[in-house]
């Protein structure tokens, strides 16, 4: 049985996919508040399924770009499951589950706020590029001529973009079974806001 979880977007998306390929999602909009939501989500799906948590052969989960806090709750809660149940964990990217979500091919901009954009090119569902932290002025300027634009960066960019403006967890699912399983590591193209507390005393 597949899980995929995004927790590095504004969205709370997971997707459960059972051995007899019987789908159930949620994707809701949330903003913050990730890490108490997750659990009681996946009990519903899991009671929708009528499976439980140790039945999970594989996690898929986003590592990022993405909310610092969120790539966190994601990662640790898909590490958790998999501690407990023995399932393998897949890193994602959403930058390439946008990719996906759009047909495989095309220019992915994410918004990261800040005036800033994360950025990568795919053709075919293969990454073609490194990905890329940019400026709104950067973005808009590179991704004027290209052919297909992906992603949820187009309001702020003021440019039309093709495909939906959320991951949906169909496309969290299909890379979740079809990646290599590896260990989870977070993919910060920007420094965390969260810094070390400076001493009080010298």
């Amino acid at each position: 049985m597949l899980l995929a979880i995004d927790t590095c977007l504004s969205r709370l998306t997971l997707g459960l996919k059972t051995d007899t390929g019987e789908m159930v999602s949620v994707s809701e909009e949330i903003g913050v508040g990730h890490a108490e939501r997750i659990a009681p989500a996946l009990a519903g799906l899991l009671r929708e399924a009528g499976a439980e948590a140790s039945q999970l052969s594989r996690i898929g989960v986003t590592v990022g770009p993405g909310s610092f806090m969120g790539q966190r709750v994601g990662i640790a809660f898909a590490k958790g499951l998999a501690m407990a149940s023995g399932a393998e964990t897949v890193p994602l990217t959403t930058l390439e589950a946008f990719a996906e979500a759009g047909g495989g091919t095309g220019a992915v901009a994410i918004d990261a706020r800040r005036g800033q954009v994360y950025c990568q090119l795919f053709r075919r569902g293969e990454a073609i590029a490194d990905p890329q932290l940019v400026s709104y002025d950067e973005a808009a300027a590179s991704l004027a001529g290209a052919a297909r634009r992906l992603g949820n960066a187009g309001p702020a960019l003021g440019l039309a973009f093709e495909g939906p403006d959320f991951i949906p967890p169909e496309a969290l699912l299909f890379l979740t079974g079809k990646k290599t399983p590896a260990p989870l590591r977070t993919l910060y193209l920007r420094a965390p806001d969260a810094k070390p507390a400076r001493a009080l005393l010298p």
